[in-house]
């Protein structure tokens, strides 16, 4: 799963990928000015002892790619890339931030010039990059042990922050955008448009940040009932925290204007380029085309449990033999220990990857080492590595992460062609799985905030959820409260429809693969190379690659699936 927060993350985003810089790491002879990554190879022993087949001879780990010069962000220090593990939480502070940003805005319209106003916004910034980066190495901490009350409380403190931040942010940069200065910032420092998203901006009431306090909290319940590994035993209670969300956020998109959750979450929290509306029809789509075929991949022969093999040798392999962009992240994965896969009963059961600003790296945290599973947020991994840090909106952030399950099993190296024949078909099997239930639980989602919630019961959400399983033939697997466990209903809402919407995409890259060896490569690395600001549909028509809203998109998807398996 690829780590969200709301418009918190969403604006946050929006400033990581101004740090973005046009230099590569390719000589030695680096300036002061090159946003450059520490690439000595004095961990290579390490990693053969380790089982990493990992060449260094041959150049960095990872190279820097040539945009975003224009932004003028730089950093103006090697980075020193510690292993994931190593670094260090440090609890900050957010007084001296939050003034800092509240004073420059009030100042504003006072700076005639553009370079000193930009010199005191990057001030701001660095404080903000660290802020955010002791955010999620907080997060981290937190997840590798959830007994651990520290970090639990570390983070609940940073996620509260986090929205003071953000809102001030965005009134930062309304005024940055109402300035006089605002063509000639786009130009030298920003793109073309940057500050059309705040054309509009409305500052939040108490009330919001309120609201938002009491959801930070009920969360933060979720994960207290869901960390000692039996959460049945508390489904009276998580029901309960489940109803008081779904009131909050709907309090909360009233606060905004707006008539309910979705509307309010589609645009202002996602950005997303389509509505509740088309979803409704997109999944409808899904069920009647695709979900029909769930028996006959569930249970084929073709679609074999899932076995773990060496991380190194999977992995890496597989991206050795893509080349390219993917090689180079996994180098940067596997060189400097980027992750943390091992199983663990103390780990929170959960899969992410998430980028820390301050040392220019992504990093994968899974509570056990699947492939499927490392796979999926590898995807993430390349994505965030390539663009600093730059999610675009969800749905495309995720086409990368569903599209790798099937390009690294296709190109894994680890085990024979007659074996992995078997395999990648298991692994397109598991995109299936993964569209069903992304259409599953955005369907329960859905009906959940179209409804009054004062009419929710523990009852009712069974019902829904009950219902929407058999919709999907999820039934064989349903058993009552089963809800409960998807903790993106509690903590991510209404993100689950994206991991519906970006499985056609990503079976469209996995069948021009199938088709032609190298052609689902060529995709995933144009869509590497997005133009920042668009979103979702926009991107897919900048990469050649069908609309996913289209029925005769899904009827292809669904076509392929049949020709894949021999369905007749």
């Amino acid at each position: 799963m690829k780590k969200i927060r709301l418009i918190a993350l969403l604006l946050a985003v929006i400033m990581l990928f101004t740090t973005a810089c046009n230099k590569t790491v390719d000589t030695a002879d680096n300036t002061e000015d090159n946003n450059v990554t520490d690439v000595s190879s004095d961990n290579n022993e390490e990693n053969e002892e380790e089982g990493f087949a990992m060449d260094d001879s041959e150049g960095p780990v990872f190279t820097r790619y040539p945009y975003g010069s224009e932004w003028g962000l730089c950093a103006k220090e090697p980075v020193d890339i510690p292993k994931l593990k190593e670094m260090e939480y440090v609890h900050i502070d957010a007084t001296e931030l939050i003034e800092g940003i509240e004073d420059l805005t009030t100042k504003i319209f006072e700076y005639n010039n553009v370079d000193t106003l930009f010199k005191d916004y990057y001030d701001i910034y660095m404080q903000y990059r660290e802020f955010q980066s002791m955010r999620v190495i907080g997060y981290y901490k937190y997840g590798c042990d959830v007994n651990d009350t520290y970090y639990s409380e570390e983070y609940e403190y940073c996620s509260d922050q986090f929205d003071i931040i953000n809102e001030d942010m965005s009134k930062l940069y309304a005024a940055m955008g109402a300035s006089s200065l605002r063509d000639a910032l786009e130009d030298k420092y920003f793109y073309p448009g940057y500050f059309e998203d705040y054309d509009d901006f409305e500052e939040a009431s108490e009330e919001v940040f309120d609201l938002r306090d009491e959801e930070t909290s009920l969360e933060m319940k979720y994960l207290a009932y869901t960390s000692d590994g039996d959460a049945s035993k508390h489904y009276a209670e998580i029901a309960d925290v489940f109803i008081d969300l779904v009131k909050i956020r709907q309090k909360i998109a009233t606060e905004y204007g707006y008539s309910n959750y979705l509307e309010y979450s589609y645009k202002n929290e996602f950005g997303r380029d389509y509505t509740p509306s088309d979803a409704r029809t997109f999944i409808d789509g899904i069920k009647e085309e695709l979900s029909p075929l769930g028996y006959k991949l569930y249970y084929s022969e073709d679609s074999p449990s899932e076995n773990i093999y060496d991380f190194g040798e999977l992995l890496y392999g597989a991206a050795k033999e893509m080349g390219g962009v993917i090689e180079d992240s996994a180098r940067l994965l596997i060189k400097y220990e980027l992750y943390d896969i091992e199983a663990d009963a103390k780990k929170r059961a959960i899969g992410y990857q998430w980028y820390i600003p301050k040392y220019e790296v992504p990093f994968i945290f899974a509570y056990s080492p699947k492939y499927k599973t490392l796979c999926h947020e590898f995807g993430h991994f390349c994505d965030s590595a390539f663009n600093y840090g730059v999610d675009s909106d969800n749905d495309t952030a995720e086409i990368y992460s569903q599209a790798m399950e099937y390009l690294a099993m296709s190109y894994t190296t680890a085990f024979p062609d007659s074996v992995k024949k078997t395999y990648v078909k298991g692994s397109l099997g598991k995109l299936y799985d993964s569209l069903m239930w992304g259409a599953l639980a955005a369907d329960f989602e859905l009906q959940v905030y179209s409804m009054n919630p004062d009419e929710l019961t523990p009852e009712v959400l069974d019902g829904i959820f009950k219902k929407v399983s058999i919709d999907y033939n999820y039934n064989n697997y349903y058993n009552k409260g089963d809800w409960i466990y998807i903790h993106h209903f509690f903590d991510f809402p209404v993100y689950c429809i994206s991991y519906a919407t970006s499985v056609i995409p990503s079976l469209l890259i996995s069948k021009a693969e199938y088709d032609k060896k190298g052609e689902g490569v060529k995709l995933f690395n144009r869509l590497l190379e997005r133009t920042y600001g668009k979103h979702f549909l926009g991107v897919l028509t900048e990469a050649g690659i069908d609309n996913p809203f289209e029925k005769e998109t899904i009827k292809k998807t669904a076509d392929f699936f049949k020709e894949y398996f021999g369905i007749e």
